[in-house]
């Protein structure tokens, strides 16, 4: 446990030094007013002082972070059937580093809009996602029931047979999607909507597919 407690802390102090590094060698160089969102052709359209949006830049890796992080223990903790066990645990903080990785991406991509140094966040956006989803689809095999991490509806959580082959569908498909993404830079702006409407569709079937796998099996 305490092995666990110092590599937390560690890869905590490490999201943190780098989100808020990016923000302070960057803060002296900016505009007053940054880039904080984009609209469907990745254009900017809408702006943030330079003190507000490197603050929620900088802020949100670390927050996020901690909050997978308080989740995980919490699971670990968790006394019943649903305590993550060790295999599950490991994949989870795969996937925390993943999304922390991702999140200092986006910091790091719009700051360079701001400079010029990009058009868009785009072509850092999409592959990084698209890392993400691979690694989410590499992990859902892997996760046993659980409270705080995997496909959790009613029918995964009460039927274990469910849950595996959820996730074992799941993670196919969130595979597929994040090897897409990987390519979807060098497209037409368009072909993303359609990507996240794929996406859309594809939560939906996955829902739907765990409920008559349940109704199947009861």
């Amino acid at each position: 446990m305490r092995k666990f407690i110092q590599r937390d802390i560690a890869e905590g102090l490490f999201v943190v030094f780098i989100s808020v590094s990016i923000a302070l060698l960057s803060a002296p160089h900016l505009p007053r007013k940054i880039p904080i969102h984009f609209n469907a052709q990745w254009h900017p359209d809408g702006y943030a002082s330079k003190l507000v949006g490197l603050l929620l830049l900088a802020g949100m890796p670390p927050f996020i972070w901690v909050l997978i992080t308080a989740f995980y223990w919490l699971a670990m903790t968790e006394r019943g059937k649903l305590r993550l066990d060790e295999v599950s645990a490991r994949w989870v903080c795969l996937l925390r580093l993943f999304i922390a990785l991702f999140m200092i991406s986006v910091e790091a991509s719009v700051i360079a809009v701001a400079f010029g140094w990009l058009n868009s966040p785009r072509i850092v956006f999409m592959p990084m996602l698209g890392l993400l989803f691979i690694a989410i689809g590499l992990a859902l095999p892997h996760l046993r029931p659980n409270w705080v991490a995997g496909i959790r509806l009613p029918w995964t959580i009460v039927n274990e047979s469910v849950w595996r082959q959820t996730h074992l569908i799941g993670g196919y498909g969130f595979t597929v999607l994040g090897v897409l993404a990987l390519f979807l830079p060098f497209m037409p702006t368009w072909v993303d909507l359609m990507w996240f409407a794929i996406l859309l569709m594809f939560v939906v079937a996955i829902i739907g597919y765990a409920y008559c796998l349940y109704r199947m099996c009861g």
